[in-house]
């Protein structure tokens, strides 16, 4: 019923992920909202005419000049989805080096979400609901492929908000969890959440493919329902 199409700006500027590898989404959240790039770094003042902001997984620190744009732009009322991972936790570095150590990517948006009432946590989540990796087995000469569960790539759960209510499983890679905070006047409503079997690992850690190794002992999972993703609404107070 909406008479025109709302303004998504995509935000460039922090390292964000831009190219061949988000192409698709990019091009299909352009076919169905009017979306363009913007780089938050190098203008004086995000515009109000933005309905919306996509912030997708920044992987460098965020000056206060630019927080303080991202704060005066949701004072206006302006919306931001949020995609964060704050530790350095990165597929690729499994297969490159044989492992890598997740640790904080120091994005310095920490203060800013617990003044809206949420905290990204520096740890990582495990799942027993988890997708799978491919394995090479046996005789080296006639090597065999097998598929073995991998729970740093847990499929989350929705909850019964209607953004996420409906759902299959979302697949996820290497996230981290979030809790709320106190925050006056803003609604926190859960959106994805891990399987009642999961596992919380606390970071610094090393990550590699000796975790392919061992079956998954479930009596360490015993996380029950942690949030990965929160949706915070109502009149929110400016951090600075």
């Amino acid at each position: 019923v909406s008479e025109k199409k709302p303004v998504i700006g995509y935000a460039l500027g922090h390292g964000e992920a831009f190219g061949y590898n988000i192409n698709d989404a990019f091009l299909t959240l352009r076919s169905n909202y009017n979306t363009d790039t913007i780089n938050i770094g190098q203008i004086p003042f995000i515009p109000s005419e933005l309905d919306a902001i996509v912030i997708l997984k920044p992987t460098v620190s965020f000056s206060e000049a630019d927080k303080l744009k991202l704060d005066q732009y949701v004072m206006r009322g302006g919306k931001i989805f949020w995609m964060i991972d704050v530790m350095y936790a990165e597929f690729d570095s499994l297969y490159k080096s044989n492992g890598f150590i997740a640790f904080d990517r120091g994005l310095n948006l920490d203060d800013l979400l617990f003044k809206y009432g949420a905290r990204i946590n520096q740890n990582l989540l495990q799942d027993m609901q988890c997708d799978q990796l491919g394995q090479m087995s046996g005789d080296p000469n006639n090597p065999q492929m097998r598929l073995v569960n991998w729970p740093f790539f847990p499929i989350l759960n929705g909850t019964d908000h209607p953004i996420s209510k409906n759902l299959d499983g979302v697949r996820s890679i290497f996230p981290n969890t979030i809790d709320t905070v106190k925050a006056q006047g803003i609604k926190k409503t859960f959106l994805l959440r891990s399987s009642s079997n999961a596992r919380i690992l606390s970071t610094p850690a090393k990550i590699d493919f000796e975790f392919l190794q061992i079956a998954p002992d479930a009596k360490l999972f015993t996380v029950h329902d942690t949030a990965v993703a929160v949706l915070l609404e109502g009149k929110f107070q400016s951090f600075y």
